[in-house]
């Protein structure tokens, strides 16, 4: 079993992916990297804050195939329904191969583009 992974871009369109493997990396940003390979999947960035002391990225998704957070919207994710607020992403130079916000195989992440709370 794989994961779910629902893209709601906030203006009455939605996109869903079943059957993403996120690998040994079962993480948010896993499944999303997992995602990017699949066809026809989907693309995101994922702007870094700062590098954790396990050389993982630190930060939040900014675009979901191409639809930009902007200035007053983000894009909001849940595990579950469970809101996530950690997001870290496992690159080449990192130490450790684990990311946060893990999530397990039937699991569904909802990626969903909102307004920004004040």
């Amino acid at each position: 079993m794989a994961l779910i992974i629902h893209i709601d871009y906030g203006n009455g369109s939605f996109k869903t992916l079943a059957n993403v493997d996120p690998g040994l990396n079962m993480s948010v940003t896993g499944a999303l990297d997992a995602a990017q390979m699949m066809q026809p999947g989907l693309e995101f960035d994922f702007d870094k804050d700062f590098i954790d002391r396990g050389g993982r990225e630190v930060g939040a998704v900014t675009s979901i195939d191409g639809v930009d957070a902007g200035e007053d919207r983000v894009w909001g994710i849940w595990v579950n329904e469970r809101a996530v607020s950690d997001l870290r992403r496992v690159v080449p130079e990192s130490v450790s191969h684990i990311g946060m916000a893990r999530v397990e195989n039937g699991d569904v992440t909802t990626c969903r583009l909102m307004q920004q709370e004040a």
